[in-house]
């Protein structure tokens, strides 16, 4: 669950090291206009108005503020730190580059049932994810 239900997830069931492909969002690309209500909290924007619709274990995986995973141009998920076995796997929910907002700031939008707060109860958690932030 994306509200800091932690009994719910996906977790490393060996050790995993930097840069390991854990996953990858796989499923149905719609314009946003066709996305059913029910799955608006899973999509992910892949283009402009292209809206992709994970089928694969991925949707499963929380946000954290300090994520151990990170989402490649090919939608895979890679490890971005070293994961224990037994460790939950978490990506950053919010997080949009610098590049992708300038290409095309019109694209991207916050629909507010995203919003949740945050229950990483990590010292770089930022309470509320309400909006996209820009990540170093």
């Amino acid at each position: 669950g994306r509200l800091g239900d932690h009994s719910r997830g996906v977790f490393a069931s060996a050790d995993l090291s930097i840069g390991t492909p854990i996953g990858r969002f796989e499923g149905p690309i719609v314009p946003w206009s066709d996305v059913p209500t029910e799955e608006v909290r899973y999509v992910i924007q892949v283009k402009d108005d292209g809206w992709l619709i994970p089928r694969s274990s991925a949707r499963f995986i929380n946000h954290s503020c300090a994520p151990n995973c990170v989402v490649d141009a090919a939608f895979n998920l890679l490890t971005l730190t070293e994961v224990s076995s037994g460790e939950e796997l978490t990506f950053s929910y919010d997080a949009l580059t610098q590049a992708e907002w300038e290409r095309a700031p019109e694209c991207y939008f916050w629909d507010e049932r995203w919003s949740f707060d945050c229950g990483c109860r990590t010292a770089s958690c930022v309470g509320r994810i309400d909006r996209y932030r820009v990540r170093p």
